[in-house]
C-alpha cells in the first residue's frame, strides 16, 4: 500500500522549507521527514503565550499578596479601633464622674461622649471591612479569582500554541520507506502530497505469462 505524505491540517500558505529524507530511506511512523518555513512565527507565538502567562502568573502572586496584606491591614485597623474605642470609653467614664463632682464642665463631658461614640463607629467599619476580607477563603477573593482564571486562560493559550507547532513539522504517517517525493524546499506543498511512501517489507509481482495464445495469471 502506498500512502501519501501531505503538509499537515492547517498550514495554511506555508511552503517546504527542508526536506530530512531522500527517495530510498527507510523511517519510523511519526519520524520527522520534512519541515515548513511556518516554524518560526509558530515558535514565537509560543514565546509570546510562555511570557504572557508568565505576567499573569505573577499577577496572581501579586494579587494574592494584595489581599492578604489587605486582610492583615483590616485586623491591625480593628485592633487599633477597639483599643481607642475602650479608651474613650474610660475617658467619657472619668469625664461623668468628674462632671457630677462638677470639676468637669458639660461642654468637656459632651466632647467626651462624641469621642467615644465616634469611636464605637470607628470598631464598626473596621470590623466590616474586615469581614469583607474574612468571609472566604484567600483563594476565593474575587480579586484572586479572577487572576487565577486569567492564569488557566494563559496555559488553555500555550497548550494551543504548542499543539500548533505542530503544523511546522511533516511526519511519516506509517512505517516505510520514501518511494517518491514531489516537492522541493521553496515550493508549495502539491495537492497530490509533498511525498509517498509504503511498507516494502512485503512485496506482490503480478507477472503476464503468453502460452499458447492463452494469458496466464500468475
Amino acid at each position: 500500500d502506498v500512502s501519501v505524505v501531505a503538509a499537515p491540517y492547517g498550514a495554511g500558505d506555508a511552503r517546504l522549507a527542508e526536506l530530512l529524507v531522500s527517495v530510498g530511506d527507510r523511517v519510523e511512523r511519526g519520524a520527522p521527514v520534512a519541515r515548513l518555513d511556518n516554524q518560526a512565527a509558530l515558535e514565537g507565538a509560543v514565546f509570546l503565550a510562555e511570557a504572557n502567562l508568565a505576567v499573569r502568573q505573577a499577577t496572581l502572586l501579586q494579587t494574592r499578596s494584595a489581599v492578604q496584606s489587605s486582610r492583615d491591614e483590616a485586623k491591625a485597623t480593628r485592633d487599633q479601633a477597639i483599643a481607642n474605642s475602650r479608651e474613650a470609653e474610660s475617658n467619657l467614664q472619668r469625664t461623668e464622674k468628674l462632671a457630677e463632682r462638677g470639676v468637669a464642665t458639660s461642654s468637656t463631658l459632651d466632647t467626651a461622649r462624641a469621642a467615644a461614640l465616634d469611636a464605637t463607629l470607628s470598631v464598626t467599619r473596621a470590623e466590616a471591612t474586615l469581614a469583607r476580607f474574612s468571609s472566604v477563603d484567600l483563594d476565593q477573593q474575587i480579586d484572586v479569582v479572577v487572576a487565577a482564571r486569567n492564569v488557566a486562560a494563559a496555559e488553555a493559550d500555550l497548550a494551543r500554541v504548542k499543539l500548533d507547532l505542530g503544523r511546522a513539522l511533516v511526519v511519516a504517517p506509517i512505517a516505510g520507506t520514501i518511494l517518491d517525493i514531489h516537492a522541493r524546499p521553496g515550493q508549495r506543498p502539491p495537492a497530490e502530497g509533498i511525498m509517498e511512501m509504503g511498507d516494502t517489507s512485503q512485496m506482490m509481482a503480478e507477472v503476464e505469462i503468453y502460452q499458447d495464445l492463452s494469458l496466464i495469471h500468475i
